[in-house]
């Protein structure tokens, strides 16, 4: 789960995709619980509207302690605009910036 955001991101985007992943919850929290492993199913929904990037893939990870809800841009490289989280945390994506590195 604490991986999702940058691995989805190489995804090959196309709506209706199913895969069965395993799935290891968040491993940030203050009672240091070890790794539990689901079994999920990763489902590429479709598209939508998001905030910051515009047209997104829409992409559900379904589990039994809850279901994990992400947008990502179509374009590449497919930034994350949005997630949400069983436990309900959330991300919102606010703004993009590039600076040149040299």
């Amino acid at each position: 789960e604490d991986q999702a955001p940058l691995a989805l991101r190489t995804l090959p985007f196309v709506a209706g995709l199913k895969l069965p992943i395993r799935l290891v919850r968040s491993l940030a929290d203050t009672k240091g619980t070890p790794p539990a492993v689901e079994r999920a199913e990763l489902v590429v929904e479709g598209e939508e509207d998001a905030p910051v990037v515009g047209q997104a893939w829409r992409v559900v990870v379904r589990a039994p302690g809850g279901d994990l809800k992400y947008a990502f841009a179509k374009a590449y490289p497919h930034l994350m605009s949005r997630s949400a989280s069983a436990d309900g945390r959330t991300l919102e994506l606010t703004a993009v910036s590039r600076r040149k590195y040299w």
